[in-house]
């Protein structure tokens, strides 16, 4: 029996048919009821369709993706985590200065989280960001492989005590070049990727969102265990001296995370970009600073707001809230926008007139600042900690069972060690004072965390409108949608 509905049209049909949205069952032409086959949340597949439920996305998906985490996060991490010890051994820099070239790589990777969550939500789509930067890291690490074999001169150097011969500018071009390529593939496809797992599970539907909710713990489990491996087998080849052999491991590792991203193209679920965030903030300021001279509705009262399905990104509504309501001047429909507002056919100027969902979605970031701004502080802590415990770690005796533990295993161990003498971070770590530093941490990790929670209890969640189990309604063909004549 055909389980396609009566009547449906892809993305190209006409206009003007009638919709059917979350709704678990249907008749067909001989009006036996049937289950939809379709996935309720507005998801698609790889060609712009509504998604079959049994065709796309679900747990076959988020293993590839899991997989795929592990993989990439090991190749990635067999590079930043040593970073530390290669600047020091082969490129012949002093404590202080390997310190502040792996701060300045992760605050940049960092940043490059940011560049990658951006293109994703707003142009290229979470499959696309993905696919397009774990290609840069391998790129990337191709190009690091290439790039050391040139740096290890003379033949043996790269171990501890052994630094390598002074580089020329060239060399040390293609190598910084080589590591940031690495790093902003790593990091501009991690929020993507995270996020684009959790897609191959219907959050309408109640057996699938369970496993939407888990999913994000095997995600991150899956993180830390490619770190584990990176930070214990990887970094003792690279301890040894086998830098350009530990490479051409992370590059061949990156090959096969991606071959893992790309094997699952034509089943995985899909959404379509949601536009520039940066835009839709901005006008929700400017039509809320235009009309600061009307006066605020109470309760949210005749405020403008988009109807269900009206947005073709599948945005959902949200309930109006009743802080920050100086935003809310932005919703309220004036005698100049009343008549675009009557007018269906043309759409309202969102400088002039916003949406209470957009007002909403805006209330949310400012919500999620001050929060965002103290994870931000623990991490450039979290940063500062890793590079000074490699160092630690190269000035202790490392030897347990006649085996030398390589000093990047110290992030994997946690093991935390001062002597307490004369110094803050001097070429010879048993003058420093590591610890009045890690004090002085402390104390900035506990008042940030007060911070944090004080914010996270003045935090208020969205509610989101709920979509109607039944129902029918006139809107134009999108592809995020069944459609029945």
């Amino acid at each position: 029996m055909d389980t396609e509905p009566k009547g449906y049209a892809g993305p190209g049909g006409s206009t003007g048919l009638k919709v059917f949205e979350n709704i678990d069952h249907f008749n067909d032409e001989e009006g036996r009821l049937i289950n939809n086959p379709y996935t309720r949340d507005g998801s698609v597949d790889f060609y712009g369709q509504p998604a079959l439920k049994e065709k796309s996305g679900g747990s076959r998906c988020a293993m590839l993706l899991i997989v795929n985490e592990l993989l990439v996060t090991l190749a990635f991490t067999g590079v930043e985590v040593n970073m530390v010890q290669f600047s020091k051994s082969v490129l012949r820099q002093t404590n202080a200065e390997a310190s502040n070239t792996y701060n300045r790589l992760m605050g940049t990777t960092y940043f490059f989280s940011l560049i990658g969550a951006f293109l994703s939500d707003s142009y290229l789509g979470r499959y696309l960001t993905c696919v397009i930067f774990q290609a840069v890291l391998l790129i990337g690490l191709v190009v690091l492989s290439l790039s050391t074999h040139l740096l290890l001169q003379p033949q043996g150097c790269g171990i501890i005590g052994f630094s390598c011969d002074p580089h020329t500018p060239i060399q040390l071009a293609m190598f910084y070049i080589s590591i940031y390529l690495g790093a902003l593939g790593y990091r501009a496809s991690e929020p993507a990727l995270a996020t684009f797992g959790a897609d191959q599970f219907d959050k309408e539907d109640p057996k699938e969102s369970l496993s939407k909710t888990s999913f994000y713990s095997y995600f991150y489990v899956a993180e830390n265990l490619g770190a584990l491996v990176a930070e214990t087998i990887l970094v003792y080849i690279e301890t040894m001296g086998d830098w350009v052999l530990a490479f051409r491991i992370c590059a061949c590792i990156a090959v096969f995370s991606l071959l893992f991203l790309l094997s699952g193209t034509l089943r995985y679920r899909n959404f379509k970009p949601s536009g520039n965030p940066i835009s839709k903030f901005a006008q929700v300021m400017v039509a809320s600073i235009r009309k600061m001279k009307l006066q605020l509705p109470t309760n949210g009262e005749g405020l403008y707001d988009i109807q269900e399905g009206d947005d073709s990104n599948g945005v959902r509504r949200m309930y109006h809230t009743h802080g920050l309501r100086f935003l809310d001047r932005a919703a309220i429909i004036s005698a100049e926008d009343t008549s675009m507002v009557l007018q269906k056919s043309q759409a309202p100027n969102p400088w002039l007139l916003c949406s209470v969902t957009k007002v909403e979605e805006v209330k949310c970031f400012l919500r999620l600042l001050p929060l965002w701004l103290s994870t931000v502080f623990s991490s450039a802590i979290f940063i500062q900690m890793q590079s000074l415990f490699i160092e630690q770690g190269a000035a202790m005796h490392r030897t347990f069972l006649n085996i030398q533990i390589p000093p990047a295993s110290m992030t994997a161990f946690d093991i935390i060690r001062s002597h307490g003498k004369p110094g803050w971070i001097p070429p010879n770590l048993n003058y420093g004072h590591l610890d009045r530093l890690f004090f002085l941490w402390a104390i900035l990790a506990a008042i940030n965390f007060i911070f944090f929670v004080v914010m996270a209890k003045r935090y208020k969640g969205i509610a989101l409108v709920k979509r109607e189990d039944t129902g029918e309604e006139e809107i134009n063909i999108t592809s995020n949608s069944v459609y029945v004549v």
